[in-house]
Protein backbone atom coordinates (compact mmCIF):
# COMPACT_ATOMS: atom_id res chain seq x y z
CA UNK A 1 0.00 0.00 0.00
CA UNK A 2 2.57 2.28 0.53
CA UNK A 3 4.62 1.90 -2.54
CA UNK A 4 1.39 2.32 -3.97
CA UNK A 5 0.94 5.41 -2.63
CA UNK A 6 4.44 6.33 -3.81
CA UNK A 7 3.30 5.31 -7.18
CA UNK A 8 0.24 7.52 -6.99
CA UNK A 9 1.91 10.65 -5.81
CA UNK A 10 4.22 10.11 -8.33
CA UNK A 11 2.43 8.96 -11.59
CA UNK A 12 -1.10 10.06 -11.23
CA UNK A 13 -1.57 12.75 -9.32
CA UNK A 14 2.51 14.04 -9.93
CA UNK A 15 2.56 16.05 -6.73
CA UNK A 16 5.87 14.22 -4.84
CA UNK A 17 9.53 14.52 -6.29
CA UNK A 18 11.26 12.30 -3.85
CA UNK A 19 12.41 9.18 -4.28
CA UNK A 20 10.42 5.68 -2.21
CA UNK A 21 13.27 5.74 -0.27
CA UNK A 22 12.38 9.36 1.27
CA UNK A 23 8.70 8.74 0.81
CA UNK A 24 8.64 5.98 3.20
CA UNK A 25 10.40 8.31 5.98
CA UNK A 26 8.26 11.31 5.35
CA UNK A 27 5.82 12.11 8.28
CA UNK A 28 2.81 13.39 6.06
CA UNK A 29 3.03 10.19 3.82
CA UNK A 30 5.12 7.66 4.92
CA UNK A 31 5.15 4.62 6.99
CA UNK A 32 4.61 6.55 10.27
CA UNK A 33 1.01 7.89 8.64
CA UNK A 34 0.50 4.57 7.72
CA UNK A 35 0.60 2.60 10.91
CA UNK A 36 -1.15 5.69 13.03
CA UNK A 37 -4.06 5.45 10.79
CA UNK A 38 -3.85 1.04 11.41
CA UNK A 39 -3.75 2.56 15.04
CA UNK A 40 -6.53 4.75 14.74
CA UNK A 41 -8.80 2.55 13.11
CA UNK A 42 -8.40 -1.07 15.54
CA UNK A 43 -8.55 1.35 18.48
CA UNK A 44 -11.64 2.83 17.27
CA UNK A 45 -12.75 -0.61 15.56
CA UNK A 46 -16.23 -0.50 18.49
CA UNK A 47 -17.66 2.35 17.20
CA UNK A 48 -19.01 0.23 14.57
CA UNK A 49 -20.84 -2.97 14.99
CA UNK A 50 -19.04 -5.31 14.32
CA UNK A 51 -16.32 -5.52 11.30
CA UNK A 52 -14.75 -8.09 8.83
CA UNK A 53 -10.81 -7.57 8.78
CA UNK A 54 -9.77 -9.19 5.35
CA UNK A 55 -6.21 -8.52 3.99
CA UNK A 56 -4.77 -8.43 0.62
CA UNK A 57 -2.94 -11.55 0.97
CA UNK A 58 -6.39 -13.45 2.08
CA UNK A 59 -7.99 -12.45 -0.98
CA UNK A 60 -5.08 -13.39 -3.29
CA UNK A 61 -4.50 -16.49 -1.39
CA UNK A 62 -8.23 -17.84 -1.51
CA UNK A 63 -10.03 -15.30 -3.82
CA UNK A 64 -13.32 -17.80 -3.04
CA UNK A 65 -13.22 -17.87 0.67
CA UNK A 66 -12.89 -14.22 0.97
CA UNK A 67 -15.29 -13.56 -1.10
CA UNK A 68 -18.04 -16.02 0.81
CA UNK A 69 -16.88 -14.64 4.08
CA UNK A 70 -17.39 -11.19 2.49
CA UNK A 71 -21.05 -12.22 1.68
CA UNK A 72 -21.83 -13.74 4.72
CA UNK A 73 -20.62 -10.88 6.66
CA UNK A 74 -23.08 -8.56 4.75
CA UNK A 75 -25.72 -10.83 5.38
CA UNK A 76 -26.09 -11.56 1.79
CA UNK A 77 -27.06 -14.65 -0.01
CA UNK A 78 -24.34 -17.08 -1.66
CA UNK A 79 -24.36 -17.26 -4.98
CA UNK A 80 -24.51 -20.45 -7.07
CA UNK A 81 -20.77 -21.67 -7.93
CA UNK A 82 -20.39 -20.53 -11.40
CA UNK A 83 -21.75 -17.14 -10.26
CA UNK A 84 -18.68 -16.93 -7.98
CA UNK A 85 -16.33 -18.62 -10.33
CA UNK A 86 -18.20 -15.78 -12.90
CA UNK A 87 -17.52 -12.51 -10.17
CA UNK A 88 -13.72 -13.81 -9.34
CA UNK A 89 -12.53 -14.12 -13.14
CA UNK A 90 -14.27 -10.64 -14.01
CA UNK A 91 -12.50 -9.17 -10.93
CA UNK A 92 -9.07 -10.53 -11.72
CA UNK A 93 -5.89 -8.71 -11.73
CA UNK A 94 -5.49 -9.30 -15.53
CA UNK A 95 -9.24 -8.21 -16.48
CA UNK A 96 -9.42 -5.17 -13.74
CA UNK A 97 -5.74 -3.87 -15.44
CA UNK A 98 -7.20 -4.39 -18.80
CA UNK A 99 -10.27 -2.22 -18.19
CA UNK A 100 -8.46 0.52 -16.42
CA UNK A 101 -6.27 0.89 -19.59
CA UNK A 102 -9.16 0.84 -21.77
CA UNK A 103 -11.25 3.30 -19.18
CA UNK A 104 -13.69 0.55 -19.38
CA UNK A 105 -15.21 1.95 -15.60
CA UNK A 106 -17.07 5.13 -16.36
CA UNK A 107 -14.93 6.23 -13.27
CA UNK A 108 -12.30 8.99 -13.57
CA UNK A 109 -10.78 7.51 -10.29
CA UNK A 110 -9.83 4.29 -11.99
CA UNK A 111 -8.71 5.97 -15.38
CA UNK A 112 -5.05 6.04 -16.15
CA UNK A 113 -3.05 8.76 -14.39
CA UNK A 114 -2.02 11.74 -15.81
CA UNK A 115 1.14 10.45 -17.19
CA UNK A 116 0.66 7.50 -19.87
CA UNK A 117 2.78 4.59 -18.81
CA UNK A 118 2.13 1.56 -16.61
CA UNK A 119 3.62 3.17 -13.37
CA UNK A 120 0.96 5.59 -13.52
CA UNK A 121 -2.11 2.44 -13.43
CA UNK A 122 -3.99 1.95 -10.02
CA UNK A 123 -4.01 -1.64 -11.01
CA UNK A 124 0.23 -2.08 -11.68
CA UNK A 125 1.29 -5.26 -10.81
CA UNK A 126 -0.94 -7.06 -7.88
CA UNK A 127 1.57 -8.85 -6.46
CA UNK A 128 2.14 -9.67 -2.68
CA UNK A 129 5.38 -8.48 -0.78
CA UNK A 130 5.95 -6.83 -4.10
CA UNK A 131 7.62 -3.98 -2.40
CA UNK A 132 10.88 -5.80 -1.90
CA UNK A 133 12.08 -5.65 -4.86
CA UNK A 134 11.00 -1.90 -5.07
CA UNK A 135 13.10 -0.93 -1.76
CA UNK A 136 16.58 -1.40 -0.83
CA UNK A 137 17.28 -4.02 2.59
CA UNK A 138 17.23 -0.62 4.33
CA UNK A 139 14.33 0.69 3.67
CA UNK A 140 12.79 -2.65 4.28
CA UNK A 141 14.73 -2.92 7.81
CA UNK A 142 13.70 0.96 8.46
CA UNK A 143 9.99 -0.13 7.58
CA UNK A 144 10.29 -3.01 9.80
CA UNK A 145 11.52 -1.04 12.49
CA UNK A 146 9.21 0.91 13.03
CA UNK A 147 6.10 -1.22 11.98
CA UNK A 148 7.01 -3.15 14.95
CA UNK A 149 8.16 -0.65 17.62
CA UNK A 150 4.24 1.77 16.61
CA UNK A 151 2.16 -1.27 15.51
CA UNK A 152 -1.23 -1.40 18.19
CA UNK A 153 -1.08 -4.73 19.78
CA UNK A 154 -4.90 -5.42 18.68
CA UNK A 155 -2.94 -5.77 14.95
CA UNK A 156 0.06 -7.02 15.51
CA UNK A 157 -0.69 -10.64 14.90
CA UNK A 158 -1.96 -9.99 11.92
CA UNK A 159 1.17 -7.48 10.54
CA UNK A 160 4.26 -9.60 8.84
CA UNK A 161 6.42 -11.12 11.72
CA UNK A 162 8.82 -9.64 9.78
CA UNK A 163 9.22 -7.31 6.45
CA UNK A 164 12.94 -8.03 6.72
CA UNK A 165 13.89 -11.17 4.28
CA UNK A 166 15.61 -13.84 6.69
Amino acid sequence: MLISSWYHLTFREPIYRGSRSAFIREDLVGIHKVVAFMNLWVRNRHVARDFLLLRYEDLQQDPREALLQVLAFLDQPIPSDATVDEVIEASSFRNMKQAEKQRASGSPWLNPGQRPTDDALKVRKGKVGGFRSELSEADIHYLDQVIRDEIDEALASYAYDSLTPR
